[in-house]
C-alpha cells in the first residue's frame, strides 16, 4: 500500500466546502496562512518538504508527491522529488518504469491546464492510461487523484500530484481551484532558489538565461513564446494580464537583441547573442 493516513481522518483535513461547494471565511483563512507558510522557507529542501506537506493537508490527499520534470525529455528529476505519507515502493516503482509513459505527463503538454483531475485523464482510456491505473494506481490503493503543475523556469515544471484512497470522494472543483493557488504560490517561491535546482546553468537547448540577464519571470514567458503560445495563452498560464506579458516581452527583446518573436525562438536555441 502506498497510502499511509495519519491518524484521524483526512476528512477533517483542507478546504471547508459548504453545499455548493463554496469555501468558507475559515478556509481563507486557511488557504491564506497555507500559501503565507510556503513564501516563508529559506531553504530548497525546506520549501519542497512543506509545499508536499502543506497540499497534502490543505487538499485533503492521503499522500503527495513533489519534484521537477523536465519539460523537454518528460523525464522527471529523481534528485528534486520529495513525498508526503507514501510508503510501499510507491516512488521506487513510478522511476523504475511507470513514468517512462505517464499519461498524466503526456496529457499536460496536449492540454496544458495547470491543475486536472486524475478522472479527467483516465476518461481517455488509452492503453497507457489504463496500465498506469490498473497496473500501477490500484495496486497501491489509489482511486482517486489531482495534479498541480508550476512553472519554475525554461526547462523544469515543478508537478505536485495528490492522491487519494478508495475511502475519500474525488478531488472538487473547489478544491481544484484551491490547488491552483496553492501551485502559483509554489511557483513564486521556487524562483527564488532557481540556481539551486537540479539543471541550474543548462536550459535544455535554450541559452543560458545568465547570457542575457532575464529575470526567472522573463525565462518562463521567453520559454513560452518559443513554444508557440501567444500572449493571451502565456498570461494565462502564468496566471499574468496581456499587458504584463507584453511588458515582458518589451524587456527580453531589448536584452536579447530582437525585434519578432521567431528571431527570439532563434536566439534562445542558440543563437548568438547581440553585440554590445
Amino acid at each position: 500500500m502506498a497510502l499511509k493516513v495519519r491518524e484521524g481522518s483526512a476528512m477533517k483535513r483542507g478546504v471547508e466546502i459548504g453545499g455548493s461547494e463554496g469555501v468558507g471565511p475559515r478556509a481563507l483563512r486557511g488557504l491564506a496562512g497555507a500559501c503565507s507558510a510556503i513564501l516563508e522557507c529559506t531553504r530548497l529542501e525546506q520549501l519542497k518538504r512543506r509545499s508536499a506537506r502543506i497540499l497534502g493537508e490543505t487538499l485533503r490527499a492521503d499522500c503527495t508527491v513533489l519534484g521537477l520534470v523536465d519539460q523537454r525529455t518528460r523525464e522527471p528529476r529523481a534528485d528534486s522529488i520529495v513525498t508526503w505519507c507514501t510508503e510501499g515502493g510507491f516512488l521506487e516503482r513510478y522511476l523504475a518504469y511507470y513514468h517512462a509513459f505517464d499519461p498524466c505527463v503526456a496529457y499536460h503538454e496536449l492540454d496544458g491546464d495547470p491543475t486536472y483531475r486524475l478522472t479527467r485523464v483516465m476518461a481517455r482510456k488509452t492503453p497507457e492510461s489504463q496500465e498506469f491505473l490498473i497496473d500501477f494506481l490500484k495496486p497501491q490503493g489509489i482511486a482517486h487523484g489531482t495534479l498541480l503543475w508550476s512553472h519554475s523556469g525554461p526547462r523544469d515544471l515543478a508537478v505536485v500530484g495528490l492522491w487519494r484512497g478508495r475511502d475519500l470522494n474525488d478531488f472538487t472543483e473547489t478544491e481544484a481551484a484551491a490547488g491552483e493557488i496553492l501551485a502559483s504560490v509554489l511557483a513564486a517561491a521556487l524562483e527564488r532558489f532557481g540556481a539551486e535546482l537540479p539543471g541550474a546553468g543548462t536550459a535544455g537547448g535554450y541559452q543560458t538565461p545568465a547570457c542575457y540577464s532575464l529575470t526567472p519571470r522573463e525565462d518562463q514567458v521567453g520559454m513560452l513564446v518559443c513554444r508557440g503560445l501567444s500572449n493571451k495563452d502565456i498570461g494565462a498560464r502564468l496566471g499574468l494580464s496581456v499587458n504584463t506579458v507584453e511588458t515582458h516581452l518589451k524587456s527580453i527583446y531589448r536584452k536579447c537583441g530582437v525585434d519578432s518573436r521567431t528571431a527570439l525562438a532563434h536566439r534562445l536555441a542558440g543563437g548568438s547573442p547581440a553585440t554590445p
